[in-house]
Order: structure tokens, then C-alpha cells, then sequence
């Protein structure tokens, strides 16, 4: 969901996954479900320039091997991504970020770089 207060865009999300269960080695293997949610705010410095803060959450119950229940094999991971997102021509973004974790089940610290590409004419978009 996305809604714009112009130079303001807040935007937030649900989601959920179900993993089937796997043999692996003899043991049928039935990860936990899992249950995710996030919600941000993207500041319009520019144009051609963004700054995003966004906070996820995920909550995975607990795994079973066998049918029998691991105790402690459930998370709850939640982090903070902060990112800048540049417009580098008319259909390409380069977005550097960096997201710090916030509880213990969540990776530390992850610094990445996502460029993206729009493809003129595809999936019903006009090209322009």
C-alpha cells in the first residue's frame, strides 16, 4: 500500500509463507509459517532524489522434523533499512543502503546497492 503526501510517499506492507514440507536425509522437514510486515516513509529531496527509512518484521513459528516440534526454532528478526535512491537517466535508479538490525534474530548490520531498470513496453507499461 502506497499513499503520497507530495514530497512525502508512505508506503507499508503484510505478507505471508507457507513452506511445504521437504525430506531431507530420511526426516521430513516442515519449516515454520511465516509472517512478515513492514512500513515506510520515502522524503523527496529532489526530482531525481529520494531518502527511504523502512521498518521490517518478520515472525516464523516454530520448524518440526519428523512431526515432532524443535523448541526455540522460531524467530522474530525486525530491522531498520535507511537507503537513497538516485535517479541515474529516464528509466534506471541506483539505490546504495544500509540496514541495521534490531533484535537478536535479525542480521547485524547489511550494506547492499539494488539498481534497477524499467523496460519500456512491458507488463502493460507505456513506454515514454
Amino acid at each position: 500500500m502506497v499513499r503520497t503526501y507530495d514530497p512525502i510517499v508512505v508506503f507499508g506492507g503484510l505478507g505471508y509463507r507457507h513452506d511445504f514440507p521437504e525430506d531431507f536425509f530420511g526426516r521430513e522437514i516442515q519449516p515454520g509459517e511465516s509472517f512478515t510486515f513492514n512500513y515506510g516513509i520515502a522524503f523527496a529531496i529532489s526530482d531525481d532524489t529520494s531518502l527511504t527509512a523502512q521498518f521490517n518484521a518478520i515472525a516464523q513459528s516454530e520448524t518440526r522434523v519428523d512431526g515432532i516440534t524443535i523448541p526455540n526454532s522460531n524467530t522474530e528478526a525486525m530491522s531498520l533499512r535507511l537507503a537513497l535512491i538516485r535517479r541515474t537517466s529516464k528509466r534506471a535508479r541506483i539505490q546504495p543502503f544500509v540496514t541495521f538490525g534490531l533484535t537478536d534474530d535479525a542480521t547485524d548490520v547489511l550494506i547492499g546497492m539494488i539498481f534497477t531498470q524499467d523496460i519500456p513496453s512491458c507488463c502493460g507499461v507505456p513506454s515514454k
